[in-house]
C-alpha cells in the first residue's frame, strides 16, 4: 500500500534567535534563503520557531513556511521549546541559526532529530582568531571585551562540535572552523544578492545619478559593533582627507541601529537610517564603502553595492574571499591612506567610476546568485 503523500514529505524546521527580515543581512539572508527552498524544493514543508524581540515578523513569511511560532527572548531555552510542542513532532532537519540557537543542539541531538545544522552567522571563532593574530587588542586584563570574545567562540565551538552539519557565510569562515572541525561537514554558503531587495536590479541596470554632490555611502546594520568601529574609524582617520580633496562631498550613513551620530561627525556627514528601498538610494551613491576592521562572516553590503554599479572601497578584511580584483571591480585597502586615496579617485572621475561599477556588477551577477546556492542548501539539509 502506498504511503500517503503527506508522508513522504520533508520537512525543515528553522529555529532562528533572529527574525528573517528585511532590516538586517542576517534577517535578509534568511528571508532569501528560505524563499528559495520553498519555490524550489517540491513537497518541502517549512516550519519557522523565531525569537519575537517585539518589533513584529514580515507579514508575507507565510507565503514561505507553512507554520510561523514565536517566543520572547527570556523563554528562547529548553523550556520554551518543550512548551512549543515542535520537540514532539517528526522533522527530517532542524536549522540553528545565530549563536543562541546554537546553544540548543544537544537539546535537538537527545530529542531524535534526524539532521541538525548548525549556522553560526558570522563566525566568532575566526573573529576571536583574527583579533588575536593581527594584535588589534593586547591581551591584558583590563581588555574585558576580548576575553568575552573567546568565551563567545568557546560557545560557538560547542555547537559546532555537536552538529550533523555546519553552514558558513563564507568561505574564509568555512576555512577556519575546518581546522577545529577536521571530520568535515562545514559548508559555506556565501550569501546572494537579495530578490527581495534587488529584483528589478538584477533585471536590468538601475540609472545612477552622478550629478549631485560626490557621495560616499556606508550602508550597514548599525546594532553590529563591528560597523561601530568601522564608521568611527572612517569619520576619524578618512573622511577629513576626503572633504580636503573633494570640494561639496557628503558622506552619508544608511541602516538601522545608529540613532545618533559620532561626535567626531561633522556637518557634510548625514545620518540616513532605515530606508525603505535600497535601490533607490544607493542609485545616488558614487563610492559605497566597507571598512571592517575585524569580525568575521562575509560583507554583503559589497554585492549589494555591486547590482546597482556602485564601485566599492574595502578594507581588506572585508574584501577577502570575493571574486572582486583589486583595482578592477573593487577597491581594497591595507591602511587610511589607501583607503582616502581610493575614495578620492573615484569620486574624481565618473568615467573611472562608472567603469569599476559595472565591473563590479558583471561580477556579482556571475558569482552571487542564491540559484546557485540551492545544490549546497540540498546537500546541508539532505533534501
Amino acid at each position: 500500500m502506498a504511503a500517503e503523500p503527506s508522508l513522504l514529505r520533508k520537512r525543515l524546521l528553522l529555529v532562528t534567535y533572529y527574525p528573517p527580515e528585511r532590516g538586517t543581512g542576517g534577517g535578509l539572508r534568511l528571508l532569501d534563503m528560505y524563499r528559495l527552498l520553498s519555490q524550489e524544493v517540491p513537497g518541502l514543508s517549512l516550519t519557522l520557531l523565531a525569537c519575537d524581540h517585539g518589533a513584529g515578523l514580515e507579514s508575507d513569511l507565510s507565503s514561505i513556511f507553512e507554520r510561523v511560532m514565536t517566543l520572547p527572548p527570556e523563554q528562547f531555552n529548553e523550556g520554551g521549546l518543550h512548551a512549543t510542542g515542535l520537540l514532539e513532532e517528526r522533522f527530517d532537519a532542524v536549522d540553528l541559526q545565530f549563536l543562541q540557537a546554537g546553544d540548543l543542539v544537544r537539546l535537538f541531538k537527545r530529542c531524535g532529530f534526524p539532521r541538525v545544522v548548525v549556522s553560526p552567522m558570522e563566525s566568532h571563532v575566526r573573529g576571536a582568531a583574527l583579533a588575536l593574530a593581527r594584535q588589534q587588542v593586547p591581551f591584558v586584563p583590563t581588555k574585558r571585551w576580548l576575553l568575552g570574545e573567546l568565551r563567545v567562540a568557546v560557545r560557538e565551538l560547542r555547537a559546532v562540535w555537536s552538529a550533523d552539519r555546519v553552514m558558513c557565510v563564507s568561505e574564509s569562515d568555512a576555512r577556519s572552523l575546518r581546522k577545529l572541525r577536521f571530520w568535515g561537514g562545514v559548508i559555506p554558503i556565501e550569501t546572494g544578492v537579495s530578490a527581495v531587495e534587488f529584483g528589478e536590479a538584477l533585471r536590468s541596470l538601475p540609472v545612477r545619478l552622478l550629478k549631485e554632490a560626490p557621495t560616499v555611502t556606508f550602508l550597514a546594520y548599525f546594532g553590529s559593533q563591528t560597523n561601530i568601529e568601522a564608521l568611527n574609524w572612517y569619520l576619524e582617520y578618512v573622511h577629513p582627507a576626503i572633504k580636503v580633496a573633494v570640494p561639496g562631498y557628503r558622506f552619508r550613513v544608511v541602516g538601522r541601529g545608529l540613532s545618533h551620530l559620532p561626535a567626531s561627525a561633522d556637518a557634510s556627514v548625514d545620518l540616513v537610517g532605515e530606508v525603505d528601498s535600497l535601490v533607490g538610494e544607493l542609485c545616488h551613491a558614487w563610492v559605497g564603502i566597507a571598512p571592517a576592521l575585524s569580525g568575521a562572516g562575509m560583507r554583503g553590503k559589497i554585492n549589494q553595492y555591486a547590482i546597482v554599479g556602485v564601485p566599492c572601497v574595502a578594507s581588506t578584511l572585508a574584501g577577502k574571499g570575493f571574486a572582486y580584483k583589486d583595482g578592477h571591480s573593487i577597491r581594497l585597502a591595507e591602511n587610511a591612506t589607501e583607503f582616502s586615496r581610493a575614495c578620492i579617485d573615484l569620486l574624481a572621475s565618473i568615467e573611472y567610476n562608472r567603469k569599476v561599477g559595472l565591473v563590479a556588477r558583471q561580477v556579482c551577477l556571475r558569482e552571487y546568485s542564491w540559484e546557485s546556492r540551492l545544490p549546497a542548501l540540498r546537500e546541508i539539509f539532505a533534501l
